[in-house]
């Protein structure tokens, strides 16, 4: 599964939760589940690494925080309150997952793309300022 991953680029995740689900029959719950605790038990690695060498972006964590926290907190809670029916949130959750690497697969196609147009942008900007730089008039 490693090489898949760096082979492709694409996150474990959206490679291991399909094959948890279609080819293992594991609940969607459970393979989400099992695959944000791996996450965060790996990625907790390479904060403390990244903090060491400081590269952590202080400001942008903080506003990334402010969003997730609080949409993982609404949603656990409306999940406790609503209690809906297992089945039901499964069905939910694989539909999501689809769209979800469906969307992933669509940006990766599309990197190549996006890239060539972000260098293209980056060209025009620095001619730009090239040709409105003070003392250049």
């Amino acid at each position: 599964m490693g090489f898949v991953v760096g082979a492709t680029g694409v996150g474990g995740g959206s490679l291991m939760t399909p094959l948890l689900t279609l080819v293992f029959n594991v609940p969607a719950q459970i393979a989400v589940g099992t695959d944000l605790l791996f996450a965060a038990i790996t990625k907790s690695g390479g904060v403390l690494a990244h903090t060491r060498r400081g590269n952590v972006h202080w400001a942008i964590t903080g506003w990334l925080v402010a969003g997730s926290v609080p949409a993982a907190l609404a949603t656990l809670s409306a999940v406790s309150l609503l209690k809906p029916d297992a089945a039901a949130l499964a069905q939910i959750m694989t539909r999501t997952l689809a769209v979800a690497l469906l969307l992933t697969a669509l940006g990766w196609c599309s990197r190549r793309r996006s890239r060539r147009w972000d260098v293209g942008s980056r060209q025009a900007a620095s001619a730009r300022r090239r040709r409105w730089a003070p003392g250049r008039w």
